[in-house]
């Protein structure tokens, strides 16, 4: 499970780009999506940064891997306790 999610489109992949500005993840279709060929700047999806670019994302460790998914579920469970006690 070396695969990281894009939080533009939810997808997973194996290689993504991560924003020089913010540090953020996205896969490469979205990246195209957001900086389309013509315009030479455009600002970054997540942080609004005028000067936009990405590098490849290095994989991530099984500890990095370890540590998303821990905090994914602590997410889910707060989600869950959150819901119950406003029902």
């Amino acid at each position: 499970e070396t695969e990281q999610e894009c939080p533009i489109c939810f997808l997973y992949y194996t290689e993504v780009n991560i924003t020089k500005c913010c540090n953020a993840y996205l896969c490469t279709e979205c990246f195209l999506q957001v900086r389309p060929q013509k315009e030479k700047q455009s600002s970054c999806p997540f942080c609004n940064c005028d000067k936009f670019s990405v590098t490849v994302a290095e994989k991530p460790s099984e500890e990095d891997i370890g540590a998303r998914d821990k905090e994914e579920q602590t997410v889910i469970e707060a989600r869950i306790r959150a819901t119950l006690e406003n029902s």
